[in-house]
Formats: structure tokens, sequence, C-alpha cells
């Protein structure tokens, strides 16, 4: 009796959520510029050719941290295209 109207249900609440999502060609974030800011330093610094006030200031350390893989997965994808 409960999954009839479950799906109905779910539909209902997903889709008014997704709309804002949907309705825009660039989805604005928040912090979306800074992830990329991230991801170029660690292009930088692993290249091996980084500028010096990066070097200076800045070191990788490869022990996992929270949004790690995705900055390093932007990193490596800069290798291909520009931020």
């Amino acid at each position: 009796m409960a999954r009839r109207w479950t799906l109905p249900l779910f539909l209902a609440l997903t889709v008014p959520h997704l709309a804002p999502i949907w309705s825009v060609r660039y989805l604005p974030t928040g912090d979306g510029p800074v992830h990329v800011y991230n991801a170029w330093v660690l292009h930088e610094l692993v290249s091996g050719h980084p500028p010096a006030n990066l070097a200076h200031a800045y070191r990788v350390d490869w022990k996992p941290q929270p949004n790690w893989s995705g900055h390093a997965l932007m990193a490596l994808a800069m290798a291909v295209v520009s931020p």
C-alpha cells in the first residue's frame, strides 16, 4: 500500500529541489572559484615550475585531506585545459 504513493511523493519533493540547478546554464557556487584556485596552486607546485611566490608560501601535503581528490583531479585536468 505504501509503495503506491512513495514514488509520486519522492518526485514531488525532489523536482522542486532540482529546479534551481536545472534552470540556469552555469551553476553559481559560493566556493567554486576557491576550489579552482586550490587546484591551480596544486598543479603549479606539482608541475615543478611554480611562480616564486607560490613556492615560498605553499607546499604539497600528501596526507589525505577533505576535498583533496577533487583538487587533484582538477589539477590533472589543468594539464589539458586552462582553469
